[in-house]
């Protein structure tokens, strides 16, 4: 809250009565109400600040340099009341529900009127004519409307003003909140990569630094927080700040991390409080809340779906009172709820689960729609996200610095990965990578600094190509897309010794492997036994390094480690001896090994009980 909205707070709980706990209530999109008894205000919320007074204003308003101005007198028992907003300015401003007793404000989005009135406790729901007071309202041109509602009672609480964070008066700088299209890249692992060119960067807050932060600013972007207040992460600097009461199961996909008890806002809350306080001291300009969704999940606690709407309007709030956006992540199903409380959303996966249409209400309000999938490819997605203006990306599952963007420029962005693993940020000799972009198409030629990669295939917006052998013992290549004499701007790439991975079934990187059993049957359809041979296929084994293989946590022998005899170059082909044993199942673990390099955990194979 800034220092000019929270002196109006402080003046009027002093003067209350009866005051209404609490005496001050965000109303979202920037909206600050205060509501009380019989308060007596000459004027309200008149502050000063550097700027040009917008040439917009009604004529009875008084000036000021930017926002809003109140003007409120009780004369014979009643309420004149003159509210102003510059909804132009503040696109977000939309409907609230409060409760009985609490301040609401409308806007009519083709006439720029806004309105303000209280809820009568008797009268029930908000917006509706006979359960409202709605005072005065300043019309686009200075005209003024009244109404007047008999069944309104004298001791109803009274609304007292209605201020909008328009911050240029207020602060140093307004609040942030990104446009319908925003240019974005979503980073959380690996060495950050300022080099992409994205108006909004979406980084941790932990491993983030106030100096990382301004040098993004100085670059001209914005960047967000990732914040998890849904669940405890034991790594984190302040886990010994969550009590054992408040930690509930663990998640499916990450067991080191377990959910949290949202009702108990008493403990969780001063925490996750003073982690805004660190994204606002580092200067972030928003806040990516995570885990926002446990009612629908195992959690350990009988959380409803109240519960999660009052846990996720705490958060919004909590994040506006520090002058940060917000985004609602995921939590589809409570969007025609939280929609007024959050100013952008950030969703995963939408396209894969077919369930994108919930979000048109964020861009239908104006409000910006992030995306991202991590299995379907560009062409798969992307034509119908720009079709439903979303800010998508495709990225690789680690949330690395690797991004294939929805929407490019004349030079469109690219991302090299593991064609198994889809681990991106790295390179290693004679490894086949999968290239995402625009333009990939026969005759394309793909480089590394001087030296040419093999392309095995090319079809629009994804390729795949060896990389070439010669950049072993380099530190970092620079790899760039050839097309009709073109060349893209060039990524950089560490170049490591190896990076070994396992292919898999539905090529994700994850599941059921690439793995034929000795039978010729593919290991998927038929388990193989203990003792037989299987060939494990992958990619990423360098050059020259000895490969060893395991299976259920076992060593396994190895027959045979090289490209299969006339195959793809940089295929590796491992053959390896189930060991006698090796636990059964359909789900035992695979691991190969070039050097001291593993391949990434989460590939299994069938063994036969």
């Amino acid at each position: 809250m800034s220092t000019g909205l929270a002196a109006v707070a402080a003046a009027a709980d002093s003067v209350m009565g009866a005051a209404i706990a609490p005496p001050v209530r965000w109303l979202g999109a920037g909206v600050l109400g205060i509501c009380g008894r019989g308060l007596n205000f000459g004027a309200a919320g008149t502050g000063s600040g550097a700027g040009t007074t917008p040439s917009d204003l009604p004529p009875f308003c008084p000036s000021m340099a930017a926002g809003v101005s109140i003007r409120v007198s009780r004369t014979k028992g009643k309420l004149r009341f003159i509210w102003y907003s510059l909804s132009s300015r503040l696109p977000g401003l939309a409907k609230a529900r409060p409760g009985a007793g609490s301040v609401f404000l409308w806007r009519r989005a083709a006439t720029r009127e806004s309105g303000c009135g209280t809820v009568h406790p008797k009268l029930g729901n908000p917006g509706r004519a006979r359960g409202s007071m709605l005072l005065r309202n300043c019309g686009p041109m200075g005209s003024s409307r009244r109404w007047s509602y008999p069944g309104c009672v004298r001791t109803l609480p009274l609304c007292v003003g209605a201020l909008t964070c328009a911050l240029q008066a207020q602060q140093s700088s307004p609040m942030w909140r990104p446009a319908l299209q925003t240019s974005w890249q979503w980073q959380l692992t690996g060495a950050l990569d300022l080099s992409v060119d994205a108006e909004m960067y979406d980084v941790d807050l932990f491993t983030t630094d106030a100096a990382t932060v301004a040098e993004l600013h100085r670059r001209g972007r914005r960047a967000v927080c990732y914040v998890s207040v849904g669940t405890f992460e034991p790594w984190r600097p302040d886990a010994g700040r969550f009590p054992e009461s408040i930690k509930g199961r663990p998640l499916e996909d990450f067991a080191d991390e377990r959910w949290l008890d949202i009702r108990r806002w008493d403990l969780l809350g001063p925490i996750l409080e003073a982690r805004f306080d660190q994204c606002k001291a580092k200067g972030f300009d928003g806040v990516e809340p995570d885990n926002v969704d446990g009612y629908t999940n195992r959690t350990g606690f009988p959380l409803t779906y109240q519960d999660q709407i009052a846990f996720n309007r705490r958060i919004a709030d909590a994040a506006h009172a520090r002058g940060l956006s917000v985004a609602l992540k995921n939590d589809l199903d409570q969007i025609p709820d939280l929609l007024p409380y959050f100013d952008w959303a950030l969703n995963e996966q939408c396209f894969q689960y077919r369930e994108c249409s919930a979000l048109s209400r964020f861009t239908a309000a104006g409000k910006a729609v992030f995306n991202v999938e991590y299995r379907l490819q560009p062409d798969q997605f992307c034509p119908q996200a720009n079709q439903l203006n979303f800010n998508s990306l495709w990225k690789n599952i680690d949330l690395d610095a690797a991004r294939v963007a929805c929407r490019g420029g004349a030079a469109p962005e690219a991302a090299f990965v593991n064609a198994a693993s889809y681990a991106g940020g790295a390179v290693s000799p004679g490894e086949i990578l999968g290239v995402f972009g625009a333009g990939l198409t026969t005759g394309v030629r793909i480089w590394f600094d001087e030296f040419p990669g093999t392309v095995l295939a090319a079809h629009g917006t994804q390729a795949s190509v060896t990389s070439p052998v010669e950049i072993n013992g380099r530190g970092t290549v620079l790899a760039v897309i050839e097309r009709g004499g073109v060349r893209s701007p060039a990524v950089r790439l560490d170049v490591v010794a190896a990076r070994p991975a396992i292919f898999t079934m539905d090529a994700s990187g994850k599941g059921q492997g690439a793995i034929v059993n000795q039978t010729g049957a593919l290991n998927a359809s038929e388990p193989a036994l203990r003792g037989s041979v299987v060939s494990i296929f992958g990619t990423g084994h360098g050059v020259g390094l000895p490969v060893e293989a395991r299976i259920g946590g076992m060593a396994a022998e190895v027959l045979y480690a090289d490209v299969p005899p006339g195959g793809t170059p940089g295929l590796l082909q491992v053959n390896a001896r189930v060991p006698e044993s090796a636990a059964a199942g359909d789900a035992v673990a695979v691991e190969l090994r070039a050097g001291s390099y593993a391949s990434p955990a989460g590939v299994t194979m069938r063994i036969a009980r």
